[in-house]
């Protein structure tokens, strides 16, 4: 007998030609079977694994759709509010120029006592406002109007050797839009 398969013995017959039994084959037929069954699952398995991942990435993006939109909306609308501010204090800087005076004056107070040496820089439009409403002669002041085309209409400056008030419109619009943001986030962390 000649060894054939996976530990069978094949029965040799009268011509010298090896024949498996009806059982022999039945048994290769059915190993067959199991290795084919065997590796279809393994295929299987592998492929429902490849969807599952698939449908995992699709599910974690359907269940925040708009997070990545939710950024992009929020500065172009920060953009557009500070847009806006801009227009609206122009429009009153039209209606009521002396409005810059009020600004500089808030600034002024929010130095130290003991400031010396006070620069106040103004667009020069404002420049002939401001300095006709805070008056006194040059000589008696503690404090300098210093003409400066990069500060916007209705925004000022204020400088001193030891501190430094930022009052231009850009600041102040801003310190709003901090103020703004900064409330709703308080409120979107007190929320979680």
């Amino acid at each position: 007998m000649v060894g054939a398969g996976a530990g069978f013995q094949v029965a040799g017959d009268a011509t010298g030609q090896n024949r498996l039994t009806a059982r022999q084959i039945e048994e290769l037929q059915k190993q067959a079977y199991e290795e084919a069954f065997q590796q279809g699952l393994q295929a299987g398995q592998q492929i429902i694994n490849e969807k599952v991942a698939m449908l995992d990435s699709i599910f974690r993006a359907l269940a925040n759709p708009l997070d990545e939109l939710d950024g992009t909306v929020e500065s172009e609308i920060v953009e557009l509010v500070i847009a806006m501010m801009r227009q609206l204090v122009r429009r009153e800087l039209k209606l009521d120029p002396g409005q810059v005076v009020a600004v500089v004056k808030d600034a002024l107070r929010a130095l130290p006592l003991s400031a010396r040496n006070i620069q106040i820089r103004l667009n020069p439009e404002d420049m002939k406002i401001v300095s006709g409403a805070l008056g006194a002669p040059l000589e008696q002041q503690n404090w300098q109007l210093i003409d400066d085309p990069v500060i916007s209409r209705g925004g000022c400056q204020v400088v001193t050797s030891t501190s430094q008030i930022d009052s231009t419109v850009e600041a102040q619009i801003a310190r709003l839009i901090a103020e703004v943001f900064g409330d709703q986030r308080t409120r979107e962390e007190q929320s979680e």
